[in-house]
């Protein structure tokens, strides 16, 4: 079974621990898309530290095996993603996309209010 994660960059900063053990055991049929637009996108857009890293340098220190860092277009998007998936093998594509506009609200409820919502589902 060929499993594709599909992130962000703000995803993948905060959860480096995870990003990490991956990187380290290289299971083969794991690819992750890294789709990096410098901002944690879904709380508000807020920028992340990825314009400060380099991606190519810090993964292929950890792994040997990174596959690509680009700047990605409209244009190359799909043939740079195929021929990531074409490849039986672990692999990270790390593509930088434009920065997002924001254009809806934040999550309208606060944290006690998403919490008793998740209670009350669980205990229904």
């Amino acid at each position: 079974k060929r499993i594709l994660v599909i992130t962000g960059d703000g995803n993948f900063l905060m959860g480096l621990g995870s990003a990490i053990t991956a990187l380290f055991y290289r299971p083969a049929n794991l690819k992750i898309l890294l789709l990096d637009n410098q901002q944690y996108y879904t709380t508000g857009g807020q920028p992340t530290i990825s314009s400060a890293i380099n991606y190519p340098k810090f993964l292929d220190s950890l792994t040997g095996s990174y596959s690509c860092s680009k700047q990605a277009t409209s244009e190359s998007i799909m043939s740079d993603l195929l021929t990531f998936l074409e490849v039986n093998a672990f692999g990270i594509l790390h593509l930088k996309i434009s920065e997002a506009t924001k254009d809806f609200e934040n999550i309208p409820w606060h944290p006690e209010e998403i919490t008793e919502r998740m209670v009350r589902r669980l205990t229904q």
